[in-house]
C-alpha cells in the first residue's frame, strides 16, 4: 500500500518521461568480487546492438586502463557471445575498441613528438 501511495505522489508528467529517455542508460559494466574467492566478476548491459550502442561500448572497455583488465574483459565478453548469441557483436566491439585505441594513441604519440620538438634549454636562458 506504501509503495502504491508513494508512486502516485512521485508520478512524473509525459515531459519528465520524454527528458528521462534521453538519459537512459544504453550500456554499462560492472566490475565485481566477492569474498568467498579471488576471482574477478563482471556484469554487462547493452540495450541494443545498434552501431552508435557498440560504438560507445566499445569506447569504454578502450578506456580501461589496464592492458590485463581489458583482456580479461574481452575473454569474458566473447564467452557470453560465444554462448549462442551473435558473434557478430563481439568482432564488432573489438574492431571499435581498436579505433578507439589507435586513436588515443596518436595523440600520445602527437604529444610526445612536441615534447622531444622542445628544447630543454631555451637560448635566452644560455646569455644569463
Amino acid at each position: 500500500m506504501l509503495n502504491k501511495i508513494k508512486g502516485f505522489l512521485t508520478r512524473k508528467d509525459p515531459e519528465e518521461e520524454k527528458e528521462d529517455e534521453e538519459d537512459m542508460v544504453l550500456g554499462s559494466i560492472t566490475y565485481y568480487f566477492k569474498k568467498s574467492d579471488d576471482n574477478t566478476y563482471m556484469d554487462i548491459h547493452l540495450s541494443d546492438y545498434k552501431e552508435e550502442t557498440i560504438s560507445k561500448f566499445a569506447k569504454v572497455i578502450s578506456g580501461l586502463s589496464s592492458l590485463k583488465f581489458q583482456l580479461e574483459t574481452l575473454n569474458m565478453i566473447r564467452d557470453c557471445f560465444g554462448e549462442g548469441k551473435d558473434e557478430d557483436v563481439f568482432t564488432q566491439i573489438v574492431a571499435k575498441m581498436i579505433e578507439c585505441t589507435e586513436e588515443e594513441t596518436r595523440v600520445i604519440e602527437k604529444i610526445n613528438r612536441k615534447v622531444q620538438e622542445q628544447p630543454w634549454i631555451k637560448p635566452s636562458d644560455m646569455i644569463n
